[in-house]
């Protein structure tokens, strides 16, 4: 009895098993079949769980009839013990496949967190990458800022140098300008 089909998967229910397979070949819709297989397993898990209490292990089988021997003669014949056993035993199996829906619920959630830690890695990298790109540029423009304070240096160093030859000079024509005026002064004193 076919069950269900989509995204490329049918779904069949066939003596106390549940068979999914594919109808595609294409190797692009395997990641969405499984997803789907998945999914329609945990779903039909639950119906079944809600519908008549008896599970399905992990290979989508039926119980085993000895886990659930107490069933086969009826509740009236069954030890007690063996009534609160077998309720334990399904408790179990349904709380191991609610463990595995919370595995793959829990992957899923670290699979989106991996992708939110590498988009933030991407917009570090490239954040570091354009910081690297100012601390190059700032490091051009230092080193040209002290060439140019070197060359100020020099040219400062220079230009004092000048300043005091002529500063000399100055002194050597004062000091020649007073002999020459006083030389005149003498001499237009003594006509």
């Amino acid at each position: 009895m076919c069950i269900g089909s989509g995204m490329g998967a049918v779904v069949v229910f066939e003596r106390g098993m549940l068979l999914i397979t594919s109808a595609t070949l294409d190797e692009s819709f395997d990641d969405e079949d499984s997803k789907m297989k998945s999914y329609i397993t945990r779903q039909f898990k639950k119906f079944m769980k809600n519908a008549n209490g008896k599970g399905f292990d992990k290979d989508c089988r039926q119980s085993s009839s000895s886990q659930f021997k107490g069933q086969d003669k009826g509740k009236k014949d069954a030890k007690e013990g063996d009534v609160v056993e077998e309720e334990e035993l399904v408790e179990s199996k349904f709380e191991k496949m609610d463990d595995q829906d919370d595995i793959y619920t829990a992957y899923e959630k670290l699979y989106k967190l991996s992708e939110k830690h590498e988009k933030l890695y991407r917009l570090t990298t490239k954040k570091l990458s354009d910081v690297e790109l100012d601390r190059e540029e700032l490091f051009t423009k230092f080193d040209e800022a002290n060439q140019t304070i070197g060359a100020l240096r020099f040219e400062n160093n220079f230009l004092a140098e000048k300043t005091k030859k002529l500063e000399a000079e100055l002194c050597q024509v004062r000091a020649q300008m007073e002999r020459t005026s006083s030389a005149k002064l003498d001499e237009m004193l003594s006509i």
